[in-house]
């Protein structure tokens, strides 16, 4: 008898992590230059998590030159908005 694929269905999330170091930090965004030198702007909304060497964050926590992983998701309109910013 054939098992059944018991593998999970995932919502379908368009997330990439970005890593980098902080250009500049508004309310509203983060812009990150990687290792290309390439800027990437990413918005920042309530429900982004937000940690600083392991712990919780905010997003005043962040500043200029800071080395950071930001997990992004795509959203319908091109834009890329963070779901988690760690700061290392």
């Amino acid at each position: 008898m054939p098992s059944k694929e018991t593998k999970k269905k995932e919502p379908k999330t368009d997330t990439t992590t970005i890593n980098g170091t902080v250009a500049a930090v508004t309310d509203t965004a983060v812009t990150i230059v990687d290792s290309q030198k390439a800027e990437h702007t990413v918005a920042v909304t309530a429900d982004t998590k937000v940690t600083k060497a392991g712990k919780d964050a905010t997003l005043a926590d962040v500043k200029a030159n800071d080395v950071v992983a930001v997990e992004a998701k795509k959203g319908d309109d091109n834009t890329w908005t963070a779901v988690r910013i760690s700061v290392t």
